[in-house]
């Protein structure tokens, strides 16, 4: 609000029957002048000295007194040589103390008594804690109108200096205004005078708390909405009044606290305590909290029942002032006396702490806000409003090699050309990790995907792209370590003869896909991963040890399903049993039960036993001969009795079942796809990229720094977990964490406690 509607609200009627502006006639052309160039000069030379007390005063008498002295906004006076061109200062003989002092006001300048600047103390070694202009030295005196005179913006003056300023303007707005028009309508350039001393002094120890407060009783007083629309900052650990007024309006009206608010008042609370994501993190933390605040709190945060109204009161710096009396704002709740609001808008910042702490530690370290690299380790919402070109060149790459496709095979190359990774060099696992995370984030799975098991790949290997629907999530999907081990061992049938029969893919797509019962984003990396394997093409390798993981009393139905696979385009040829002989051991299964189930599957024309593989001559002694009626037939001679394949494939589509019991089994209460939300400062929290699982296994591993391997794989199979594949999950996110895997060793385990601590 400027000065013209400052005066024209205030001054429509006189504070006072007794308005006595002894001197506004007067003094009117002097108003008008303020802001002109050419500025009047008004030149003091009082020679008596003191002031009279002994009688007490009048508020009339003291305001005229004022008048007579005061010299107003843009009024140039000279003071003993010192020219002082924007008054907004007392200059006089008689300016009495309005109260509990006596003698002159503390802000009179008297310009008969004597200066030195010989000894000026700019320091203000000779200041007393509440100086008075009659009372410093005259050394001091030198100093105080040196700095009226230079503009008062020394920033390395004692601050006693500008108190003295202080006091006059506290005069003016506080007692003046009472009974004074002119005095009201220059309350809004009073006020910005402080406000800009305030911008100067706002590191010393007393004066901003003062300042602060004054401006809040004023504009209290006299203007509530400028209060509401300026810009304030806690001071003595205190709620900017504002934004009490702001809050209290909205709960009065209401009932409830936006987001935008919510924000403010946790920032400005003094119990209010951020970790270091938030302040190194300024921007991308108040954009989270911003959004976690509107989903935990649909429509606002309701408060709790609150009594206590907002006031606000003034004890001028000046002891020449009486304390102000007590204001009552618009009958507003005062939101200083709720706490069960802030405890919740801090447990919400704790979390969302948590959510940034891996970009937070990034940038702390690389200082890097806008690479690929940083942007994944960034929570969705926050990612969401990035708008940087090397995300926009990678989502356009992404959205050309899809096209209209919900899923396409592409190259990593055209994926690592906008990563941080020069042409042939060595792709690192933790570069694709963060590179899938980020496509997951912008609405994209990829695969190969490390985080779930995937071997690491480079330039010129093939992926897979595909579409997640708008709410999906790729960590979330249900496909397995297990599942994702039997298709692979089910993608190297089909791939064994060099060519790939639809009727096996089909079978393969519909017995690992719609029985598992996996939801959309599930169905799709399912897929993805299928399509994957056929284009990469993936060995045996690693197959041995993670199969060890499967339960015994379910490898034999494992095994019926991969040779039901095979038979299901009608035919199997030697390679296709090759390859299943080689995956049976593996399973911990005999060999010989390969032909044993095939033997099942033949077409015979009596109850004669068909020989699948020709005997190998045996070194024992007593060597049983060949039946003679045993007619040897050559592997790719076999023929399959298709009834008895239907048959078998129809009781292999139960693998669904035993499938779900062995890898989709999830608690009742407690479903892997949905971990409750952590509460702050629990371990939750602190391993928010783990699963429920594996952060519990972290935990149990965490309580000693060896194990043997058995304890360990005992450890994870309670836990639904295959022992090196949770190990790999958790040493992963222990890398993205502090750079160092927590768990090491083959036979003994060795677990990295200084790491596990600073993550749980």
């Amino acid at each position: 609000m400027d000065g013209d509607d400052f005066f024209e609200k205030y001054t429509q009627e006189p504070v006072s029957t007794n308005d006595i502006d002894v001197k506004d006639s007067s003094r009117s052309s002097e108003h008008q002048q303020r802001g002109k160039t050419n500025q009047p000069t008004m030149e003091l030379s009082v020679s008596i000295e003191g002031v009279n007390g002994d009688s007490q005063l009048s508020n009339e008498e003291l305001h005229e007194q004022s008048t007579n002295a005061w010299v107003p906004p843009g009024k140039e006076v000279t003071i003993n040589g010192y020219n002082i061109s924007d008054g907004m200062i007392y200059v006089g003989t008689d300016v009495r103390a309005i109260e509990k002092y006596d003698g002159a006001d503390a802000c009179l300048i008297n310009p008969s008594l004597k200066i030195d600047p010989t000894r000026s103390d700019p320091d203000g070694v000779r200041m007393s804690y509440w100086p008075s202009y009659s009372d410093i030295d005259s050394g001091c005196r030198a100093t105080y109108l040196e700095w009226l005179a230079s503009g008062r913006r020394d920033p390395t003056i004692d601050i006693g200096y500008v108190f003295l300023f202080f006091y006059g303007i506290e005069r003016r707005v506080l007692f003046d205004a009472q009974y004074s028009s002119k005095a009201r309508s220059e309350i809004p350039h009073l006020l910005n005078e402080v406000e800009e001393l305030l911008k100067v002094y706002a590191e010393e120890s007393s004066f901003p708390g003062y300042a602060t407060r004054f401006l809040d009783a004023v504009r209290a007083q006299y203007d509530l909405d400028s209060l509401t629309s300026t810009s304030q900052i806690s001071q003595r650990g205190e709620i900017p009044l504002g934004l009490r007024v702001k809050i209290g309006r909205q709960i009065a009206n209401k009932n409830l606290i936006d987001s935008e608010l919510a924000y403010e008042w946790l920032r400005q609370a003094p119990d209010t305590h951020f970790r270091t994501p938030a302040k190194r993190c300024e921007d991308e933390f108040k954009e989270l909290f911003l959004t976690r605040y509107e989903e935990r709190f649909e429509g606002g945060l309701s408060r709790e029942s609150n009594q206590t109204t907002l006031t606000v009161s003034y004890g001028p710096a000046s002891r020449s002032l009486p304390q102000q009396e007590e204001i009552e704002i618009d009958d507003l709740p005062d939101i200083s006396a709720l706490s069960a609001p802030q405890r919740k808008l801090q447990e919400l910042a704790t979390e969302c702490c948590e959510e940034l702490d891996s970009y937070s530690r990034f940038v702390g370290k690389s200082h890097d806000r806008e690479s690929l690299e940083a942007l994944s380790l960034l929570p969705k919402p926050v990612l969401e409003q990035q708008q940087t070109d090397r995300l926009t060149e990678l989502l356009q790459t992404v959205q050309n090699e899809l096209d209209t496709s919900d899923m396409a095979k592409t190259k990593l190359d055209s994926l690592f050309e906008h990563w941080s990774i020069e042409a042939g060099q060595k792709v690192r696992k933790r570069d694709l990790r963060r590179l899938a995370k980020l496509l997951g984030k912008l609405g994209f799975g990829i695969e190969p995907d490390v985080r779930f098991g995937a071997p690491p790949r480079g330039w010129e290997d093939p992926a897979v792209l595909y579409h997640l629907s708008s709410k999906a999530s790729a960590d979330d999907s249900g496909v397995s370590e297990g599942i994702r081990l039997i298709q692979k061992l089910a993608v190297k049938i089909v791939l064994a003869n060099d060519e790939v029969a639809p009727e096996q893919t089909e079978y393969l797509a519909e017995n690992l896909g719609s029985f598992l019962e996996l939801n959309e984003a599930g169905q799709a990396r399912l897929e993805a991963h299928r399509r994957w394997l056929l284009l990469d093409s993936p060995t045996l390798h690693g197959v041995r040890q993670r199969a060890e993981d499967l339960p015994d009393d379910q490898k034999p139905q494992i095994a019926n399903f991969l040779t039901a696979l095979a038979c299901s385009d009608g035919n199997i040829d030697a390679k296709e049993i090759q390859e299943l002989s080689k995956i049976y051991p593996m399973l911990g299964l005999d060999e010989n039960m390969v032909h044993k189930h095939l033997h099942q599957l033949q077409t015979t024309s009596d109850d004669e036993p068909v020989t699948v593989r020709t005997s190998e001559p045996s070194t024992d002694e007593y060597e049983i001969p060949d039946r003679s009626t045993t007619e040897e037939i050559p592997v790719s001679d076999i023929e399959l009795d298709q009834e008895q394949v239907n048959r078998t494939l129809k009781e292999s589509q139960e693998v669904s079942e035993f499938l779900e019991d062995i890898f989709e089994e999830e608690d009742d209460e407690q479903p892997k796809s949905h971990v409750p939300d952590p509460t702050p400062g629990s371990d939750q929290t602190k391993t928010e990229g783990l699963d429920e699982d594996h952060r519990q296994f972290l935990t149990e591993l965490s309580q000693k720094p060896h194990w043997d391997r058995e304890d360990v794989e005992a450890l994870a199979q309670e836990r639904g977990l295959f022992p090196d594949a949770a190990i790999e999950v958790i040493n992963d996110y222990a890398f993205e964490q502090v750079e160092t895997p927590l768990i090491e060793g083959t036979d003994e385990m060795i677990v990295n406690q200084e790491a596990s601590s600073k993550i749980l």
